[in-house]
């Protein structure tokens, strides 16, 4: 076995903490972490790269050093990524993006190989417990901000008298409201669906919310001060045969729309009961 020298191995062990900072950034932005606002999000990548920087910047260890720069241009990349998939930049906005970035990243790399971009101890001390400050301070204010609300209403009743085979009708309305000033990625209300027929279960379904569709990383985000609606559908197969067509006993008068906290094994007659699932989570 050929012997590995120490400065060989610290690389590798530097190379491999870098990886992992990397990821844990990104899993950082594409998940949910502590609900925070996705403004606040990508400041925060964004403080960790200067901070990043200038640490590295100060550090007099070459290979330690050049491991923190990659870790910076790292968080870098991050928060370019999660700005794209994140907020609508559109085309020319994504373009300046990229672009400014390459000067910029063209610009470091003049400062540090030509005129030997050197911060002292004490300034990069200073701008790490700035940064710390600040990021602490968003999370605050993000986290005692007000969340979301979601009101939903169903309808009493609903009809598919002349349904199309496969395809929707609308049981209800879904209203979001941010009352914050800072942006908020939502986490809407999810609801079942089971339809009856002779008073027996005939088919269960999940009820879609139409225009709920993913905005980016994270799903639909809703501006500071914003409201939506969006219309709650469930699919004409909970009262069809497996060919698709509606069955008689769900032809000719309206069908009950209920709401309860789980499916009935039976009901009394034709209806449609629904179940939001948040409530059988939590049980």
């Amino acid at each position: 076995m050929v012997p590995v020298s120490f400065p060989e191995g610290s690389k590798l062990l530097y190379a491999v903490g870098v990886l992992f900072g990397v990821l844990a950034l990104a899993y950082f932005g594409s998940e949910l972490v502590f609900a925070l606002s996705p403004t606040v999000k990508a400041v925060l990548l964004f403080v960790a790269f200067v901070v990043l920087l200038v640490l590295a910047s100060a550090i007099e260890r070459p290979e330690l050093d050049a491991a923190v720069y990659a870790l910076a241009a790292g968080s870098y990349l991050v928060f370019v990524w999660y700005l794209i998939a994140t907020f609508d930049l559109g085309k020319g906005g994504v373009f300046l993006v990229l672009g400014l970035s390459s000067l910029l990243f063209l610009g470091l790399g003049y400062l540090v190989r030509e005129t030997g971009l050197v911060v002292g101890r004490r300034t990069a001390v200073g701008v790490l417990i700035i940064g710390v400050v600040l990021a602490g301070g968003l999370i605050a204010a993000d986290a005692l901000g007000p969340q979301p609300t979601y009101t939903t209403e169903f309808d009493e009743e609903v009809s598919v008298e002349g349904a199309e085979p496969w395809s929707d009708v609308r049981v209800g309305t879904l209203v979001v409201e941010n009352e914050h000033v800072l942006s908020r990625t939502l986490d809407a209300p999810t609801y079942e669906a089971c339809s009856y027929t002779a008073g027996s279960l005939h088919q269960r379904d999940e009820v879609r919310t139409d225009g709920y569709e993913s905005e980016g990383a994270q799903g639909y985000r809703l501006g500071g001060g914003e409201s939506a609606s969006f219309e709650l559908t469930v699919g004409t197969w909970l009262f069809a045969d497996e060919n698709g067509e509606i069955l008689v006993a769900f032809e000719g008068e309206p069908i009950p729309v209920e709401t309860a906290g789980e499916c009935p094994a039976e009901t009394d007659g034709t209806r449609l009961v629904i179940v939001d699932q948040r409530s059988n989570e939590s049980a």
